[in-house]
């Protein structure tokens, strides 16, 4: 876990690496609400920056995994959706 809290210190400023980050590390050790927070951060710093949509569809697409498997499959759906 040492490791997950080190790189997810690392990826603040990185977008991309925070999306990443909360993807595949915090979510593969089920910490999701760690995983949602940094996703939901990673996605608003997406919007503000006018990402491409391929990029915010990448994005919400993750988020809405996240959702799912932490249980709140109607907030799965609504990302979904937006996307």
């Amino acid at each position: 876990m040492e490791y997950l809290d080190g790189l997810a210190r690392e990826s603040r400023g990185d977008v991309e690496l925070q999306l990443e980050t909360a993807r595949q590390g915090l979510m593969n050790a089920h910490h999701y609400t760690e995983a949602l927070a940094q996703m939901n951060e990673a996605l608003a710093l997406f919007r503000s920056a006018g990402a491409a949509t391929a990029t915010l569809a990448q994005a919400l697409s993750a988020l809405a995994n996240a959702r799912r498997q932490s249980g709140n499959l109607d907030a799965a759906l609504a990302a979904i959706a937006e996307g």
